[in-house]
């Protein structure tokens, strides 16, 4: 492995003992940081210092807050085709969308990211822009605006 390349696992799952003798077992302690618990109001510190996110969910979350928080900060996504998760990631705009528990995709995706940094410049400002669409303020909008056709509907 490269020793340039550095991979930051934040991580409060089930399989937290699992990753950690993985890391031990292939010897990637100088490549791999892992934090556990990371308390939500400290988290856009590692966005910050991140280049991609991968949310490889299996579980077909309704929204998925990782990719659209990470997206918030400029940070392409390679993310499973799971639950809503297609709704919010433009596969080959805002980044990559890949099959669940497949872990070569994830790693082409990453290659081609890290080699080609104006398509990761791209994504980054397309990812901006896209989760502007998610923000409280047009999401308060939306629902003004459903309540206002509602109430038009039984006033007329």
């Amino acid at each position: 492995i490269d020793s340039n390349i550095k991979l930051t696992i934040v991580s409060s799952g089930k399989y937290d003992k699992n990753i950690k003798e993985l890391i031990v077992h292939h010897r990637l302690k100088k490549n791999i940081k892992l934090f556990f618990n990371i308390p939500h109001y400290d988290i856009n510190k590692y966005y910050r210092q991140s280049s991609i996110v991968v949310v490889p969910s299996l579980w077909p979350e309704p929204l998925g807050m990782v990719g659209l928080e990470a997206m918030r900060n400029g940070i392409p996504v390679i993310a499973t085709k799971v639950g809503g998760i297609p709704e919010w990631l433009n596969d080959g705009k805002t980044g990559f969308l890949i099959e669940p528990k497949n872990q070569k995709q994830i790693a082409e995706k990453v290659i081609i990211l890290f080699k080609d940094k104006e398509l990761m410049n791209r994504m980054s400002i397309e990812a901006k822009n896209k989760v502007k669409k998610f923000s409280i303020e047009k999401q308060v909008e939306r629902l003004e605006e459903v309540y206002i056709s509602t109430i038009e509907k039984y006033i007329n």
